[in-house]
């Protein structure tokens, strides 16, 4: 079934990050080494395995930058939909949506629009 198929996607991914923990095996590299030679439906596990840490944390430097902006600013809306979306990323590989970029710089500008309306 398609939930074991990803859990043995997940899995392997996991086992094989330590591999290649800092740099990874290679962006979009993940669907040529798996054993299923399916993409993980996963992006944590994805980015992980294709650019190891350092390139996860500049993957999700901006969303998280925004997150903890939208917090300060005690939006709690936009504060909802950015955890909504890294939830979604759980079980789908977004790293190279550019309308999910597109949303993220979009959310940056209303907190920037919100807080000019209050000064």
């Amino acid at each position: 079934s398609s939930v074991r198929e990803r859990r043995i996607l997940i899995e392997w991914g996991i086992e094989s990050i330590p591999n290649k923990p800092f740099f990874g095996h290679g962006i979009g590299t993940f669907v040529d080494l798996a054993p299923l030679k399916y993409y993980s439906h996963n992006n944590y596990i994805e980015l992980l395995f294709g650019v190891g840490i350092f390139g996860f944390i500049a993957s999700y430097f901006g969303p998280v930058a925004i997150l903890l902006r939208a917090m300060r600013k005690r939006n709690l809306d936009i504060v909802l939909i950015i955890l909504i979306i890294m939830l979604l990323d759980v079980s789908l590989v977004s790293y190279n949506l550019k309308p999910h970029m597109v949303f993220y710089l979009f959310l940056a500008s209303l907190l920037d629009l919100n807080g000019a309306k209050k000064n």
